[in-house]
Formats: structure tokens, sequence, C-alpha cells
């Protein structure tokens, strides 16, 4: 059993139970460890603890820890959702309808069976840039406190500094464009919020992106952001969504390939690829049903997966790259490494984007 094999038996498990179809066969011995390990790692192991629950044919203990891992993340979850409420209810009152994006906007949306499923790291709300400053003053109102603020090194950040709620000590960021200033033209700001659809949520009047702009979001982030995709490996936790946003909403995915800010540039390949990616990994299709183009994107994979230091030149020449034309746009960044508070503020992500990823 190969890495590869437990990569697409975790893929494969997430897809069954979510899109009601049964769990993989098991055809040899799992390395239950291994299967344990890539599940954290891409922060859905509360997920699989939903989808392999009652499951006979998984170890007590392995079957055990995935759900004791779900009621954790469930319990975790509520007091998201506090948080939540109390920032748009807010918002709200100073007259400002946000928009939900990511982990915040699964949850309002339901997305998934059981609110324990999604791993939500903060809260990520978008608004209007003319409303940034009320509502930086309405989160303020709500309880969340700016925590011995950082100096922001980006020349145009595209969130304000982040917050956090005293009581609830749940982070969250408010953002004025939805993708950082380098990828700006591929989602516009005022074309995401005026295409939101507007919903209740809990007695509040809050905005959920559009299915196509949430798609597109969650790849621009997730793969070309946090540069997953130059590292060969998809996250799962986002492989998840996209398939669970296709599987509710089938047209999307059509209107997304078609958007202006993806047709015709280098990052329509990257959304189709990763789309292609999302039903090998959930449909868990053998390599035989593919296509040649779409066999060569899974035989990357499979290699990026099998052997994580063979792309390592790929990640140091995307991280150089990327800092190259930072350094171009801004001449004066050469000077801010040389700070300290520069490594207090950015020192875990550098090493995060520079380093080999296992998974």
């Amino acid at each position: 059993m190969t890495r590869w094999d437990v990569f697409r038996f975790v893929g494969a498990c997430l897809g069954s139970r979510l899109f009601s179809r049964p769990l993989p066969v098991q055809t040899s011995p799992m390395p239950w460890p291994l299967v344990v390990e890539a599940a954290d790692h891409h922060l859905v192991a509360p997920a699989l603890g939903w989808c392999v629950r009652g499951e006979e044919c998984i170890p007590v203990d392995v079957r055990q820890c995935f759900e004791t891992l779900l009621d954790l993340n469930r319990r975790r979850n509520v007091i998201i959702e506090r948080a939540l409420e109390a920032a748009v209810g807010s918002l709200n009152d100073a007259g400002i309808t946000p928009m939900l994006l990511k982990g915040a906007a699964t949850l309002a949306e339901d997305l998934y069976p059981d609110p324990g499923i999604r791993v939500v790291g903060d809260l990520d709300l978008l608004v209007r840039e003319r409303d940034a400053e009320a509502a930086d003053a309405a989160l303020e109102r709500a309880g969340f406190r700016l925590e011995a603020p950082l100096p922001n090194f980006d020349r145009d950040p595209h969130h304000l500094p982040p917050r956090v709620h005293t009581v609830l000590r749940v982070s969250l960021d408010l953002h004025t464009r939805p993708v950082v200033s380098a990828i700006r033209t591929l989602l516009d700001a005022s074309q995401v919020l005026d295409n939101g659809r507007p919903r209740t949520w809990r007695g509040r009047a809050l905005l959920l992106p559009d299915p196509a702009h949430w798609m597109i979001h969650t790849i621009a982030h997730s793969q070309i952001t946090d540069g997953h995709y130059w590292r060969g490996i998809p996250r799962l936790r986002q492989i998840l969504a996209l398939g669970a946003l296709a599987h509710r909403y089938p047209k999307a995915l059509n209107r997304a390939l078609t958007h202006d800010g993806l047709a015709h540039t280098r990052y329509r390949k990257i959304f189709a690829e990763t789309m292609l990616l999302t039903d090998v990994l959930l449909e868990g299709k053998p390599a035989a049903m593919l296509s040649e183009s779409a066999a060569r994107v899974v035989e990357r994979t499979r290699m990026a997966v099998e052997h994580p230091a063979a792309r390592r030149w790929s990640v140091y020449r995307q991280f150089v790259a990327r800092n190259a034309r930072r350094l171009i746009e801004q001449p004066r960044f050469i000077m801010r490494p040389l700070r300290p508070s520069f490594w207090v503020r950015y020192g875990a992500r550098v090493r995060r984007r520079a380093q080999i990823e296992r998974w």
C-alpha cells in the first residue's frame, strides 16, 4: 500500500458518504497510522469521522479517533458560530451587510450534513472598502479587539489587521478584497459583492458568495496564494468543499470556467486541473477511465504525494518568483526582512511556503 493509495483512500472515503456512495473496498491491508496522519494534515479528520461512523470495516480505535475529533470540532464550531452571530449582528446595527467567505460561508450555507465536518481556522468577512472603517468600529463594539497588532508589510493588504473576540477567542479578518493584490484581477470585490446571495441567518442579514465565485475563491486561496498548486498536492479540505459546491450547484462549474477573471488566463489551467482532481479523488475514478491529459495531471499529483521532495525546485522557484515580483513592485521591500518585526509577523508564513510538505 503506497502513500498515493492512502491519499486516494482518504479522498474516496470523503466522497462516499457525502455523495451517497459506498466506502471504497480495501484490497490490501491499510496502514491506518498513515491514514490518520494524512487526514490530520489536510484538516479532514472530523469529516472522515462523519464518513466512517458505524463502518465495521474500519478498526474500532481508528473509528473512535475520527469520531472523537468530529465531536470536538462540532463543539468548537458552536463557539465560532456564536462569534459570527456577534460580528454580523453588530455590523447589521451599523447598516452593513457583510459577505461571509471560506469557513464562515460553509457554516452559514449548511454545505455539509453535519456542522462539525468543516475545520474553521478563523472568520473571514468581506465588506465594501467605503464601509471598512465603520465595520471595523462595529467589530470593536462586538468585542473583537486588536491584540498587540504588528505592522503590516503588505503595500496593499486585502484585509484589515486581525481581531480576536475577547471572550470566545475567535479570530476575525475583515476583508475589503477577496484575494491578495497580486491576483486581484481574478475576483473583483464589487462584482463579488454585487452577485452575493442575500440570506437571513439566525436573524442576521448577510451575503453568501455566488457558487461560481466561491469555487474560484477557494482555488485562488489554497492553490495560488498558499502555493499548493506548485507543491503538486491539493488540500483535501478544499477539494471536499469544491466537491460539495459542484454537487449542490451543478451549473456553477461552467459559469466559473467562463468567468472574465479566469477565462483566457494562466489561472484557468489551475482551476480546471483542480476540479479534475476533485472528481478523481472524491469519486475514486480509476486511471483507465481518464483521458490522456487528465491522466498526466493525476500522475503528476501521484508523484508529488509519493515523493514530496521531488517538487522542491518547483516550490523554491515559485517562492523566489513571487518575491522577485514583489521586490520589483516595492523596491523598499528588500529592507523589510532586516527588521525583527517582519519575522515576528511573517516568519511562520515564510517557512511554511518555502518548505516541502509531507502530505
